[in-house]
């Protein structure tokens, strides 16, 4: 008795309910089973109709995967599929890199000219001291020189020739009278800088 209810203990619900309802069939076309088991006429229709339902139990129990197994399997996350590859800009729309050594470009050149007239304000010590105008004369991009005449408004137009040299953002003017010496950087088409001078000031000027 132990060993058979071992085997029924291992064995799966649904072969058990299988065997039983194929049992129970047996029983509905047999009279006697084994000299033990006697079925009466009115006893083979009940039987064709528990092995019935047993034998389809079983079957329903066996197609339908564990619960388990179904949970586990919604419970993967979703596989991600790949991203479509971006696309590299072709080697046209890649502007070629600087060479070393490429110079910045040359702002004072294009606010010094040949014939271009700026205005230009002295302040000293933060108050306004001069004005003016400034027409460039001459300009030599390849050296770097410039000339022209500064008109000094608030000394009755006094006009005064003066030069000076350009690299890229900066300025030099030298004012030969004073002397002065206008130290400038170019940038938003505007000159501002400091003058030196040879007496105690704090000078500084705007070009525009």
């Amino acid at each position: 008795m132990g060993d058979v209810l071992k085997v029924l203990k291992d064995t799966p619900i649904p072969t058990i309910l299988i065997w039983a309802g194929l049992f129970f069939l047996l029983l509905a076309f047999v009279s006697k089973l084994g000299g033990l088991i006697e079925v009466q006429p009115n006893q083979k229709l009940p039987a064709i109709v528990i092995g019935l339902l047993l034998l389809t139990l079983g079957l329903s129990l066996t197609l339908i995967p564990p619960i388990g197994s179904n949970s586990q399997s919604t419970s993967q996350p979703p596989s991600l599929s790949p991203s479509p590859p971006t696309s590299s800009p072709s080697p046209s729309a890649i502007p070629p890199p600087k060479p070393n050594g490429a110079s910045a470009p040359n702002i004072c050149a294009t606010l010094l000219q040949k014939g271009s007239i700026l205005n230009w304000k002295v302040r000293n010590y933060g108050k306004l001291d001069n004005i003016g105008t400034l027409k460039i004369n001459h300009a030599d991009v390849a050296k770097g020189e410039w000339a022209g005449d500064q008109i000094t408004e608030t000394k009755g137009n006094v006009s005064t020739s003066v030069t000076g040299t350009f690299s890229n953002s900066t300025m030099v003017m030298n004012h030969p009278t004073e002397p002065e010496e206008w130290n400038g950087n170019c940038r938003d088409r505007k000159v501002t800088g400091s003058i030196k001078t040879n007496y105690v000031s704090e000078l500084t000027f705007e070009m525009y």
